[in-house]
């Protein structure tokens, strides 16, 4: 009894240290991307008095298991990145049953048509972004992070970096087009609209595209890589994201081929260089953004195979 009562004093008073996995979000503080976990004692307890029986204790038949899915700084970065696209994807999932059922309800005909609208992708796209920034919301709250933390600031130079970013996307996106042209594969054509609705339109879709930029941004390159970047290290999870990136264009996009997703993988790879040289998705948004407005809008380039 009196040896009992030994253990359990020392084990009230020892000291606990609390490991943190720590990276600098925003520049002016630490963000323990794993919640506390007890990993040792900074005063251990002392051993057994002299003579008595040591205390046999079995393994723990749940240790494989355990470390399985729990490493030194708590829930394993795979797993969270699971979690948070299972969050995600349940997300836009609730928000479309939803949205069709009030449209049923308001005997709203549903579109039919392949054709984009601006009204359908701003509908289409704001699911997916707030989907996106909620489910890393709850991530943020649990992991005591910021969206600064995830590579979101919203403070700083980071309008500086954006427009930069959509600098090189117009750059980017007119090069190619005029090397199609220059080996006759593409003609600029005329020009579309009435010079009135050029500007509305001109904003109207600039809108748009900087919330595919920060949804499909934040998505794959922003929760995810920041998480999985702990585990695996930069570059093998930026791989991993950018063949993903790749993956799901191609099953999800009906004018893509092999050939465009082999270049999104390689696309994936050099925005994930801007956000490790930057320190921020901004740069990389704002060129995924200007790319998107140059080939849709600016010179209405249609993404479907010939």
């Amino acid at each position: 009894m009196g040896f009992a009562i030994h253990e359990l004093t020392e084990l009230a008073t020892a000291k606990f240290h609390f490991g943190r996995e720590q990276f600098s979000g925003d520049g002016d503080r630490h963000c323990p991307i794993m919640p506390p976990v007890i990993v040792h004692m900074v005063t251990p307890i002392p051993p057994s008095p002299t003579g008595s029986t040591p205390i046999q204790r079995k393994p723990s038949e749940n240790s494989s298991l355990n470390k399985l899915f729990i490493g030194s700084n708590g829930l394993r970065s795979g797993w969270r990145v699971l979690l948070f696209y299972a969050l995600l994807t349940t997300l836009v999932f609730t928000l479309v049953v939803a949205i069709r059922a009030i449209k049923r309800a308001l005997s709203v005909p549903l579109q039919v048509t392949s054709i984009v609208t601006p009204g359908r992708a701003f509908l289409n796209e704001g699911i997916l972004l707030f989907a996106v920034l909620f489910a890393a919301f709850v991530f943020s709250r649990f992991e005591k992070c910021g969206f600064a933390d995830y590579g979101l600031p919203v403070r700083g130079t980071f309008i500086a970096r954006f427009l930069e970013g959509s600098l090189w996307g117009v750059a980017l996106m007119s090069f190619v087009l005029l090397v199609l042209r220059a080996t006759g594969n593409f003609y600029f054509g005329s020009i579309a609209l009435r010079p009135e609705k050029i500007a509305a339109f001109a904003i109207l879709w600039a809108v748009l595209f900087v919330m595919v930029g920060v949804a499909e941004g934040f998505a794959l390159s922003g929760y995810p890589l920041f998480a999985l970047a702990r585990g695996l290290g930069f570059w093998p999870a930026a791989a991993l994201l950018a063949f993903l990136f790749g993956a799901l264009h191609l099953a999800t996009n009906a004018g893509e081929n092999w050939l465009g997703s082999l270049s999104l993988v390689i696309v994936g790879l050099l925005l994930a260089f801007t956000i490790q040289r930057t320190g921020n998705l901004w740069f990389a948004i704002g060129i995924h953004a200007a790319w998107d407005w140059a080939q849709s809008f600016l010179y209405g380039v249609p993404d479907i195979e010939s």
